[in-house]
């Protein structure tokens, strides 16, 4: 009996879930290229500005806008769109590859 409880609640957790994320989308306004403000934080005593501005020419080309290349802590490379964290060398443990970024952003913008 337990187990049939179970598994109707999680039945109906997944259900409700994908509702309210139909809802969640449907409510969210379409985020447009013109509408993009780019950030790009880098530790600049570790030589990571010019990996910010080869990855700022990237997004240039690739929806138009200019990114912001701000001097972060030290050790830091991160890229934020919109005000949102979208890439941490720290969390990742790595450098963004070439083409990464773009991909990110197209996921949001479709």
């Amino acid at each position: 009996m337990l187990l049939k409880i179970t598994i109707a609640v999680c039945v109906l957790m997944i259900i409700f879930t994908g509702v309210f994320a139909e809802q969640v989308k449907e409510d969210d306004p379409q985020l447009k290229k013109e509408d993009l403000v780019i950030e790009i934080h880098h530790c600049s005593t570790c030589g990571f500005r010019s990996k910010a501005e080869k990855l700022a020419l990237e997004l240039q080309e690739a929806y138009g806008v200019e990114s912001n290349l701000i001097a972060g802590e030290t050790g830091s490379f991160n890229v934020f769109m919109n005000d949102e964290l979208i890439f941490s060398k720290a969390e990742m443990g790595r450098f963004p590859d070439p083409g990464e970024i773009v991909q990110i952003i197209d996921k949001y913008l479709e």
